[in-house]
């Protein structure tokens, strides 16, 4: 494979990360604004502190979502 066909690949690899992690985070996230309020990142950041289980999965799987994405798309995109 030549180079431009990785960097196609690395640009292909980065769009279905980023509609992967709207599609399975952004629902959860609606759903916890709408249980608490329109509030703000910092505010649901201190919600997980104190315990709140929703927003503490919501911070796990954002947590996971970036982990997994730079452990994939940081590589791919040196090789490319």
């Amino acid at each position: 494979m030549h180079t431009h066909g990785l960097r196609n690949l690395y640009i292909y690899a980065f769009l279905i990360w980023f509609f992967i992690g709207l599609a399975f985070i952004l629902p959860k996230k609606i759903k916890l604004l709408k249980r608490v309020g329109n509030v703000g990142n910092g505010d649901l950041i201190r919600l997980a502190k104190n315990g709140d289980t929703e927003a503490v999965a919501l911070r796990r799987v954002t947590w996971i979502f970036v982990v997994v994405g730079i452990l994939i798309l940081v590589p791919l995109r040196i090789f490319s």
